[in-house]
């Protein structure tokens, strides 16, 4: 239920390398200007993954452009999607349930991260299911992230297909877009 919940794009791609959270997985620039001017690219949501120190240990933080079909795969709890996501927009974190279990933290509570800048709080605007991780994740803007750590890289998309393209088609087309200049992780949602 939680995969086809959270996994709304058509085709995901992802900068190969060691572990999640590790900085040199990156998309190249180029490679993904190319990827999303590929013909049946409808909209995309983007993701960085990182680890981050905060003022309770090292936290893995997912900073996310979401496409407006994406919020659905956000499966709150509990909480009023409308406050949070305007919330969200605005600079609040959200947090996996077993992150917010773990450190004992909810909804109206605030968590101290550190920036590229020192240390900032971020209020909690909401607590999300997340089966992923044991020891949890949180989640904040990608607008939000690149301001705070001046970090500009995007370490997966999801692609979203206009109607009527199919996706064993597409990925050959955007295999061809990333013009050898960088191996990628190009999958369909029905293959996952």
């Amino acid at each position: 239920h939680w995969l086809t919940q959270t996994m709304r794009a058509d085709i995901y791609v992802a900068a190969p390398g060691p572990g999640a959270g590790r900085p040199e997985r990156r998309i190249d620039p180029v490679v993904l200007d190319a990827l999303l001017a590929t013909p049946g690219i409808a909209d995309h949501s983007a993701n960085r993954s990182v680890i981050v120190r905060s003022s309770r240990g090292d936290i893995a933080l997912d900073a996310l452009h979401l496409a407006p079909g994406s919020y659905a795969g956000v499966e709150l709890s509990a909480d009023d999607p409308r406050t949070v996501w305007t919330e969200y927009d605005h600079g609040a974190l959200l947090l996996s349930d077993s992150l917010a279990w773990r450190l004992n933290l909810r909804p109206g509570g605030r968590l101290s991260l550190i920036t590229a800048s020192g240390p900032h709080e971020f209020p909690i605007a909401g607590v999300y299911h997340e089966y992923g991780s044991g020891l949890g994740s949180a989640m904040m803007s990608l607008d939000v992230y690149r301001r705070l750590w001046h970090d500009d890289a995007i370490t997966a998309v999801g692609l979203y297909l206009r109607h009527g393209v199919d996706a064993a088609k597409e990925i050959p087309r955007l295999e061809a877009a990333t013009g050898r200049r960088q191996a990628l992780l190009i999958r369909s949602n029905a293959d996952i």
